[in-house]
């Protein structure tokens, strides 16, 4: 069988459904919405962090290198958080971001992310750092980062389903700035509202958090 180009894309399920997973009490107004409206989605390989809903074809396309990105920014953000509470613990006055092997290789992983990102978003992950895997060890560093993952996925997913919810315009105009916010409150309205377990709706949380983290540190 054939390995995929990059370690990501072994999460290609998880990735497709994950719109479903995070908020499934919705599922069925989500079916209606994508049956009704024709939703696709669609993997890329182009430079940038391009996601993206092309609302003529009702379509939301995906760079594989924004995977990639996302993946690596929820990494160095869960191992940042784990090692500082370490440190804290632990007594330490001081915390740097590269003082261990697990957060330095997390912070070189999310470094060689955002380069693949802006310059061509094809290059290969580094054979040595963390990478997905799609069966990881229960509660490993690799299967915290996929629910993390795949949370702000879904989360983005549901920002740009929200466009077509709204009834934005295909058109770059002064509301623009207002739609992306509309889009942000709708898809975290549809995440969380209908939740009624508090330790899901704090999963949930994080995961938006961990979207919005990834955003603010796009190079």
């Amino acid at each position: 069988m054939e390995h995929p180009r990059s370690p990501v894309l072994e999460l290609e399920k998880a990735i497709a459904g994950c719109a479903f997973r995070i908020a499934p009490e919705r599922e069925s107004e989500l079916a209606e919405l994508r049956d009704v409206n024709n939703l696709m989605l669609t993997l890329v390989d182009e430079p940038g962090f391009n996601i993206r809903v092309r609302l003529v074809e009702r379509e939301i396309m995906i760079n594989v290198a924004a995977l990639e990105f996302l993946w690596a920014s929820a990494h160095a953000h869960l191992i940042l958080y784990n090692e500082y509470g370490l440190a804290q613990r632990s007594g330490s006055s001081t915390f740097d971001t590269g003082g261990t092997d697990r957060s330095r290789k997390a912070m070189e992983l999310l470094a060689w992310a955002g380069r693949n990102a802006l310059v061509n978003g094809t290059d290969l992950w580094p054979t040595a750092l963390p990478r997905p895997e799609r069966f990881p060890a229960e509660k490993s560093d690799g299967h915290v980062t996929n629910e993390l993952f795949l949370c702000a996925l879904a989360w983005i997913i549901h920002h740009e389903i929200a466009h077509i919810r709204l009834n934005h315009q295909a058109l770059v105009t002064t509301c623009s700035i207002a739609e992306e916010k509309d889009a942000d409150v709708a898809a975290t309205k549809w995440i969380l509202d209908k939740s009624t377990v508090q330790q899901e709706s704090r999963k949930r949380t994080f995961g938006i958090a961990a979207a919005i983290l990834a955003l603010q540190g796009l190079p």
